[in-house]
């Protein structure tokens, strides 16, 4: 069983961030990079056909594919991106044996006792301002917006991430504060399945420092929902491919019982 110590606990505590090395596998990241590459080749064969299935991630044509077929064939990049969010493979990496280990340290909850209620991997593509999300608090549900001290996010590095393609910036120790009330609901975008997030003032950013956090395939940065955060702009010539997951203590007190919905998407 793998234990966090006590030190890495209480500074998650204090600072509302801890990164943890060697807990995504490389198979399971290659898994998930030939998952999308399956997809990209069932739906967009012309632009992927030279692409290898394995170290799917580190081949350069892979990322200039991607980044073509979202700028000529917005929809199906848009259908692939929809997919990939219901894959098996995503799901594996988000309910790895280490990380729901490190989620239970850090709730003081046994790992089952847990809701993993939303799971994304993020493609942000170079100088992709519209997709880009400004200064954020996570949150479960528009319709009741607090202050979800007691869930956790996962945000795991699929490639090396950096200053150049757009590290997570954090706010420590913002976790502790009370900011739901003063933020506002926004869309990334007026389509209707456009997903939505909480929007911070930066008269609130600004009482706090901020930390920059590169990471490695495999590591991970385990945070509570409550800290404010975002991510850098991509300025470099790769695609920064992320995964995502927010876990619940399902006996915390607020925790809001619910289902996900399955959209479609069209092509």
């Amino acid at each position: 069983m793998l234990s966090l110590k006590k030190d890495q606990i209480e500074f998650f505590h204090s600072k509302g961030y801890l990164k943890i090395n060697n807990i995504v596998g490389k198979n399971q990241i290659n898994d998930l990079g030939k998952t999308i590459l399956l997809l990209c080749r069932k739906y967009a064969k012309d632009y992927f056909y030279e692409v290898p299935e394995n170290n799917v991630f580190s081949n350069q044509y892979f990322h200039n594919s991607i980044i073509k077929l979202k700028a000529e064939k917005p929809s199906i990049f848009g259908a692939i991106y929809d997919s990939v969010q219901c894959s098996v493979s995503l799901q594996s990496i988000l309910l790895n044996k280490k990380l729901l280990e490190c989620i239970s340290s850090l709730s003081g909850e046994p790992t089952q006792f847990h809701s993993l209620f939303h799971s994304i991997i993020r493609m942000d593509v170079p100088n992709d301002k519209k997709n880009k999300l400004s200064w954020h608090q996570d949150f479960v549900s528009s319709e009741k917006v607090i202050d979800h001290r007691d869930g956790l996010v996962s945000w795991i590095p699929l490639v090396k991430v950096n200053s150049e393609n757009g590290s997570i910036v954090v706010c420590p120790t913002s976790h502790n504060d009370s900011n739901a009330k003063n933020m506002t609901v926004k869309k990334r975008d007026s389509d209707s399945n456009s997903s939505e997030y909480l929007d911070v003032p930066i008269s609130i950013i600004d009482r706090y420092k901020r930390t920059a956090i590169e990471a490695d395939p495999g590591e991970v940065v385990i945070m509570p929902m409550t800290l404010l955060h975002q991510s850098g702009m991509n300025t470099s010539n790769s695609v920064r491919f992320t995964a995502l997951g927010r876990y619940y203590p399902m006996v915390s007190e607020d925790f809001l019982p619910g289902r996900r919905t399955y959209v479609p998407s069209t092509i």
